[in-house]
């Protein structure tokens, strides 16, 4: 016996927020936050959409003997407390002038994806009497979309966007984009001819696990300049590699030769370096 059933999900949040004025520190690592009396109305929406096919199994091998097999996906939705609009204000856990202390907030996020399981279930049953039996079974979960937790920070997320825009208006800059994390990246791996799909490259992550930015400049110093203005810091140490890009000069003439004749329209994208 088998099914499927497709879902769409929407989501919309709102709430009447009451806006804090300001901080205040009452002793030692105490503080309060002062509300104001002014409101903000928040609104926030998300969607998703699932396909979610199930095929359940009944057999009977020998008598007395029962076998069942269960292959299907399942969603479990987020909490309602994850989903909410609405934002906090947290206190700093030290003093803000003299140890670095930093104010935080919070909040939850309506475009949250649910749980998506993937299952396997095995089982065999012995009926060794007409109301008694005796079973073993294997249940196989493949479970994404945890929901975690993170701090953002918004200061050094605008100086990146603030470090895009100056490059962009010194016309250097061609393009900058970040790595998502591991439920979207695929690695194909070549041994002995052979392909196959394979975990990775990186570690399990929820967030950007680096990213690139093309530049066009004149020379590999200004390249370096660039590099060494690059904001940094998003929860982690910062490698920059500085690579040059493959050009028309880098390539032997028999292999250019080779270049032009196989792609010839491709190969008029190489740019000239100097």
């Amino acid at each position: 016996m088998g099914g499927v059933r497709w879902e769409t999900t929407k989501v919309h949040s709102f709430a009447i927020q009451a806006l804090p004025n300001y901080i205040k520190w009452d002793s030692d690592n105490d503080f309060s936050t002062i509300i104001g009396s002014d409101t903000v109305e928040l609104n926030s929406d998300g969607k998703y959409s699932n396909f979610l096919p199930s095929v359940d199994f009944r057999l009977e091998p020998m008598d007395n003997v029962v076998a069942r097999v269960s292959l299907s996906k399942t969603l479990a939705r987020p909490e309602y407390g994850n989903l909410f609009a609405s934002r906090s204000v947290g206190q700093p856990n030290r003093p803000t002038f003299f140890v670095d202390g930093r104010a935080t907030g919070s909040g939850g996020d309506p475009n949250l994806r649910p749980l998506v399981s993937g299952n396997l279930d095995f089982s065999l049953e012995w009926y060794f009497d007409p109301s008694s039996y005796v079973s073993a079974g294997f249940f196989y979960k493949s479970v994404k979309n945890f929901v975690g937790q993170g701090t953002f920070d918004e200061e050094l997320f605008s100086a990146y966007m603030r470090f895009n825009e100056e490059m962009h208006k010194a016309g250097v800059l061609v393009a900058s984009e970040g790595l998502r994390h591991n439920g979207h990246v695929a690695s194909v791996e070549v041994k002995k001819g052979k392909r196959s799909l394979v975990d990775g490259p990186f570690t399990e992550s929820k967030e950007l696990v680096g990213g690139f930015y093309i530049i066009e400049v004149d020379s590999e110093k200004e390249a370096i300049e660039w590099a060494l203005r690059c904001p940094t810091g998003l929860g982690f140490d910062d490698v920059l590699e500085v690579r040059a890009l493959t050009g028309e000069t880098d390539i032997p003439p028999r292999l250019l030769e080779l270049v032009r004749a196989a792609a010839p329209t491709w190969s008029t994208t190489f740019s000239k370096r100097p």
